[in-house]
């Protein structure tokens, strides 16, 4: 079992770059990648979400790349033009003002401004894609280890709240006897106050007996039983997907629970459904957070 919270890092160099690749996980409830890289290296977007996918199956991943150079990154740009254009406006200034020709090195040349320039080296996203490569799947490798051990935990947790709902639902299937004796006693109960001994035997046998047919949550324990016998063998599943399944599941509890809630129920029986619906509630917070 694979929780959906986590972080990763990475980084790869070849000794003129370094990238820098950070992955923050948390829940979600299908696979959502936001991702956050230089301009230079948006060739790659599609590439790095394809890597990262193709290992993720569920969750919401903000993914951060940084590249640094180390050196050989800037070229010198210069504008010949414009060297040329200085050139020629000295000679015809000296010729105006009736100097003799100047000299004019190309020292005095590039000094002036915008004739020359560093500017930074623009990045070969495709020749850089290994480096890149690289920085993902260190993170990516850190970001799963650590979903693992997430996921460890939350089966700790997990187990007990499983074998407590069982435990809870065996109870309510134990006095299901008692619980119909109580209905009919209550309906038998409230006919005498109501008609006292006008009301007709039979009668009272058939109606007690629809509200015991009725009230009967006998199915809805049997399929409750099964529901929590398949949550705990996803427990130890570790195949993808194994969170939607155990969510699926959990809907289905939530509909047997509130289906038995609706039921005419005794009093003495209303705590343990409370305890049922607790116990549920509890499962699906933990299994929000499973992969």
């Amino acid at each position: 079992m694979i929780g959906m919270e986590g972080y990763g890092r990475g980084e790869a160099s070849n000794g003129d770059i370094a990238v820098f690749v950070e992955i923050r996980a948390s829940n979600h409830r299908s696979k959502e990648l936001q991702i956050r890289l230089p301009q230079a290296y948006l060739p790659l977007e599609r590439r790095i979400k394809k890597r990262i996918a193709d290992k993720v199956f569920r969750g919401k991943l903000d993914i951060y790349i940084k590249r640094n150079g180390i050196r050989g990154q800037q070229v010198l740009q210069y504008d010949e033009q414009l060297a040329m254009e200085i050139y020629h406006r000295m000679n015809e200034l000296a010729e105006t003002l009736g100097q003799p020709e100047p000299e004019i090195d190309l020292v005095t040349i590039f000094q002036q401004p915008g004739v020359a320039q560093a500017v930074p080296r623009e990045p070969n996203a495709m020749q850089e894609w290994i480096i890149v490569s690289t920085a993902v799947d260190s993170a990516l490798g850190e970001l799963i280890q650590n979903r693992k051990i997430q996921g460890k935990e939350l089966q700790i947790e997990l187990e007990p709240q499983i074998r407590a709902m069982q435990a809870t639902r065996g109870e309510l299937s134990t006095h299901l006897d008692s619980i119909h004796t109580a209905l009919m006693s209550r309906l038998e109960k409230r006919l005498q106050r109501l008609l006292g001994g006008r009301f007709p035997q039979d009668r009272l046998v058939a109606e007690a007996a629809l509200l015991v047919e009725k009230s009967d949550i006998s199915e809805e324990l049997r399929r409750i039983e099964q529901h929590c016998i398949d949550l705990g063998l996803c427990v130890s599943e570790t195949s993808k997907g194994t969170g939607r399944k155990m969510e699926l599941l959990t809907q289905e509890l939530l509909r047997e629970v509130n289906t038995i809630s609706s039921k005419v129920i005794p009093a003495e029986a209303n705590q343990k459904i409370l305890q049922l619906k607790l116990q549920l509630e509890n499962i699906r917070d933990l299994v929000s957070s499973i992969e």
